[in-house]
């Protein structure tokens, strides 16, 4: 799956070389979850480059790429003793740092540096069934943990721990880790869409907004719940139904091929 993921972006490109070095990218085009390698995608083979804290998983994960320790041998000091003359890059990962080195190498050398981010993108765009699958899951995931935590939410409870218990929950079910930090905000700070979980202690009639989500198999869910401690007087009702008949509305325009500016 890895390596015809890394082949179909040398096709889509025509390049002849590729540096992936972003780990989320990392991950998709070899299964690695480390923090710390560099891809090179070659039209004659796949390398992972790390170093030796690594190597065990990079062998373990990443099998369709041969393993180089990275302390013995850069990428672009590797890419200099290639036939290639075309290179793309992750140009909305790469520092200006990072770029000024690598151009000064191979640029200097006659090769050509392409910006290959929007192409990663595009490919990305287009999930594989393992991929809907993975979403699904950390979905699912998310959505137990919404029911488990609403009896948590109650008069005297602090957002942070509120927050904390939906994460112990995801980790203890299945997820690697947060897909982002957990969103707790109740009363008037539920107003704030990203108001991240505070000291304040929930009260009686409070909104609480909660945003969260959780990863399983390097995908990502998200979920945005908002519910009421108690019960929600003629205004709260009177905003929530606005809000509804929004997103109603919004999910009643959603076709394909319209812009999602215009929904």
């Amino acid at each position: 799956m890895y390596g015809k993921r890394a082949e179909c972006l040398l096709n889509r490109t025509g390049l002849d070389a590729v540096l992936i070095t972003s780990p989320k990218n990392i991950y998709y085009y070899s299964g690695f979850t480390g923090v710390e390698a560099v891809l090179v995608l070659l039209r004659g083979g796949l390398y992972i480059f790390t170093d030796s804290r690594y190597h065990i998983q990079a062998k373990q994960q990443a099998r369709d790429y041969t393993l180089r320790d990275i302390a013995e041998q850069r990428p672009a000091d590797f890419l200099l003793q290639q036939p290639a003359s075309t290179v793309g890059f992750e140009n909305m990962y790469m520092t200006v740092e990072e770029y000024g080195k690598l151009s000064e190498k191979l640029s200097g050398a006659g090769f050509e540096l392409v910006k290959i981010s929007g192409e990663i993108s595009r490919q990305r765009q287009l999930k594989e069934e393992k991929e809907i699958q993975a979403i699904q899951e950390a979905e699912a995931l998310g959505d137990r943990a919404f029911s488990y935590i609403l009896d948590k939410i109650k008069p005297g409870a602090v957002e942070r721990e509120i927050a904390l218990d939906l994460e112990f929950y995801m980790r203890r079910n299945g997820a690697e880790c947060l897909a982002f930090e957990t969103i707790c905000a109740s009363g008037a700070r539920s107003a704030m869409p990203h108001g991240t979980a505070s000291g304040k202690t929930i009260e009686t009639g409070d909104f609480v907004t909660l945003d969260f989500g959780c990863v399983v198999n390097g995908y990502c869910g998200d979920m945005t719940r908002t519910v009421v401690v108690g019960k929600a007087d003629e205004r709260q009702k009177q905003i929530y139904r606005t809000v509804l008949r929004a997103q109603m509305e919004a999910l009643k325009a959603i076709q394909a091929g319209k812009k999602a500016a215009d929904i």
